[in-house]
């Protein structure tokens, strides 16, 4: 009687070593690199593969090389109290997708400093598990290019009309050419000039 007890109690400690060694826990991240204009949403990828219930597992986004948070996922549920302002707003999870395993995120409006590593670590009792995704070099985005030309017509504009300016002042001419002339040099590359700044402020 007391070897079948032994036996069976052996038994069900195999058995759920077994179910443990079942437990398994899988985060994939993206292959190549996501590249992005300035401006652009990105969806950054981040697949978990685990028996372990949502209520147990922890998942965070963290921007590695200034080892800034930018998402936590925790007991359950989305913790937005814990997003820096810089974020806020502007990176998300798939809420419909996390129960499905996945942890992508969505970083909308992408700057210049959101390029480089960004990190997926799932945390559960018995291990943490990591996946990588980066962005990389952004290229311009279409105000970047109008705050370049606008910069650049600005100063082909100041050289170009700085010419018959530069006459008049000679010929000593106060007609109202001159002066027209004069008014036209100052002020459209200043008006240029404003107008690219002010593009370039809702850029960065």
């Amino acid at each position: 009687m007391m070897k079948i007890k032994m036996r069976a109690l052996s038994w069900l400690v195999s058995l759920i070593c077994a179910i443990r060694t079942e437990e398994r826990l899988v985060v994939t991240g993206a292959d190549v690199p996501v590249f992005a204009y300035a401006g652009e949403d990105v969806i950054l990828n981040c697949s978990v593969d685990t028996h372990v219930p949502l209520r147990e597992l922890q998942v965070e986004w963290m921007k590695t090389n200034e080892e800034i948070q930018v998402l936590l996922f925790m007991e359950g549920r989305y913790r937005p109290e814990s997003q820096p302002e810089r974020f806020r707003g502007r990176a998300e999870f798939f809420s419909e997708e996390i129960p499905k395993g996945n942890f992508s995120m969505k970083l909308r409006d992408v700057k210049t400093e959101d390029r480089g590593e960004f990190m997926c670590t799932v945390h559960t009792d018995r291990e943490s598990v990591s996946a990588t995704a980066y962005v990389q070099e952004l290229g311009f985005s279409k105000r970047h290019i109008s705050t370049l030309v606008l910069s650049m017509a600005a100063a082909v504009f100041a050289v170009f009309i700085c010419i018959p300016v530069l006459r008049c002042i000679q010929n000593e001419e106060k007609s109202n050419r001159a002066l027209l002339l004069y008014y036209i040099h100052v002020s459209v590359p200043c008006i240029l000039i404003s107008i690219a700044f002010t593009l370039w402020g809702t850029i960065e």
